[in-house]
């Protein structure tokens, strides 16, 4: 279903309706959205519901929001509905999503099409109450406490850029006093920055949800810590029961420029078992065919063209199967993914990463054994530092008239260089521009309305990525 964006002026204060489904404890939630051109999304929400409440509606509405001064309400349609509990196999038939008592989760998903309107700082929202009365380190109302989470886009600023996306799901069950580590799986296509950070939960815009004694927001389990350029979650929980996490996702530009963010509300359930979940400290990378490890999950592959490395992951209880299941062929386009035994487990990821545009590439591994009835995990992220291949093109004439076409003077193609000197003379050797500034549009000189017309020469010297000199020099026509 495709939705026309109605504008709608925003007289005094917008009342947020939620949706209509109490005591849902709908467990996790976000936001996410796909460019399809000319200005048109898709908007996706995603609901991870625990089956003990009820039923989840067939459609949901979200708010949009903007600066502009106009909101509109849309229906987002659901197109699937998937179990996703964490059983092994034989013990799923017994999840309360099939009618038994071990936990059960559903994942269900929505998404319409919208035309935006021209305004840069899109938000959109979802609402629904209520949170569940479980939960511990937040104070709780299951009659009236709201689930509130929004993503943000600038999509003037950035024409056609799409939000990250999450592979992993969202509602894990973790063994009381087992050390833990736990990854998004989050993946970008247009190989944007991506940070992340602990963020409140909300009730409403604006509106934190209140905090039980000895929380807090960047501290929802007591001794977690989120690494800010992978995501990654550490920690050993100690304290049973039901944690609500907040994660916002920050999606920048080379420049730092943001282009958009997505808020994941999610839960831990923290339960006593006997299982051990597969060592969070194994799955280092070794044997690469080229490039270098620097770090236990890092290669800088910055002078491979083509290169495959192995990972050992170890699950400390005998006599279990661990499987693998990685986001690694989205994350690292053209890629490949195997894996061998079932304790130890060893994968070999290979990939060419001619052409990715971005200088790090960042994939995640999940790796499950079969206890029963809870299967236990660990999460693995991985960071590939890539070079993309240095270009830089500069044009002979440039018109600053103010008609906008060619008004500065600007690098035509410019990518793969760690920094650079542009300098500019006139006719008689004097410097008249010099410039050493990275920017988003990529502007080199916008000269000044008394600068005259004629022939200037430029000296552009940088450094690439790879660390390599590259020297240019010619000349550039002012033609008014």
């Amino acid at each position: 279903m495709t939705q026309k964006f109605a504008l709608t002026a925003l007289v005094g204060i917008a009342l947020c309706l939620p949706n209509a489904a109490n005591a849902t404890h709908v467990a996790a939630a976000e936001i996410t959205y796909h460019c399809l051109g000319n200005n048109q999304f898709e908007v996706t929400l995603t609901l991870h519901r625990d089956c003990f409440g009820s039923e989840l509606q067939p459609t949901q509405s979200l708010t949009i929001n903007n600066p502009c001064g106009v909101s509109s309400t849309i229906t987002v349609d659901r197109i699937s509905v998937e179990e996703v509990s964490q059983l092994c196999a034989s013990d799923l038939s017994n999840s309360t999503c099939n009618g038994g008592t071990l936990p059960g989760i559903q994942r269900h998903v929505y998404t319409t099409i919208v035309t935006l309107p021209p305004c840069d700082h899109i938000t959109f929202s979802w609402t629904l109450c209520c949170r569940n009365a479980a939960i511990d380190n937040l104070q709780v109302d299951d009659q009236s406490t709201d689930m509130y989470i929004e993503t943000t886009m600038y999509s003037q600023s950035f024409n056609c850029d799409d939000s990250p996306t999450f592979a992993s799901t969202p509602v894990p069950y973790l063994c009381q006093g087992a050390p833990t580590s736990y990854t998004f799986g989050t993946s970008e296509a247009n190989g944007d920055n991506l940070t992340y950070t602990f963020v409140e939960a909300l009730e409403a815009p604006g509106l934190p949800c209140l905090y039980a004694a000895g929380y807090s927001y960047d501290q929802p389990i007591i001794g977690i810590t989120i690494d800010p350029s992978t995501g990654v979650l550490t920690f050993t929980p100690m304290q049973l029961g039901n944690f609500v996490i907040t994660v916002l996702v920050t999606q920048t530009d080379d420049l730092g420029n943001i282009i958009g963010t997505v808020m994941r509300d999610m839960q831990f359930v923290i339960i006593p078992c006997a299982n051990t979940p597969p060592d969070p400290t194994t799955g280092t990378v070794v044997n690469p065919s080229a490039g270098q490890v620097i770090a236990p999950y890092t290669l800088d592959a910055c002078d491979a063209d083509n290169f495959c490395f192995e990972l050992v992951i170890v699950d400390p209880d005998s006599g279990q199967t661990v499987t693998l299941v990685s986001n690694v062929l989205t994350a690292l386009p053209g890629s490949t993914f195997s894996y061998t035994g079932t304790d130890p487990v060893t994968a070999t990821v290979c990939w060419d990463p001619t052409g990715y545009g971005a200088e790090y590439a960042n994939f995640q591994i999940v790796a499950t054994d079969d206890a029963c009835p809870v299967t236990a995990f660990s999460t693995y992220a991985y960071t590939i530092h890539v070079c993309s291949d240095p270009v830089v093109v500069i044009p002979n004439v440039f018109s600053p008239n103010s008609d906008g076409p060619n008004d500065g003077f600007y690098f035509m193609e410019f990518a793969g260089f760690r920094t650079y000197t542009m300098t500019i003379y006139n006719r008689w050797g004097m410097v008249v521009h010099e410039t050493s500034s990275f920017n988003s549009d990529d502007l080199i000189w916008k000269p000044l309305r008394e600068t005259p017309d004629g022939t200037y020469y430029y000296v552009f010297n940088g450094e690439t990525i790879k660390g390599e000199q590259v020297d240019k020099a010619g000349y550039v026509t002012l033609l008014r």
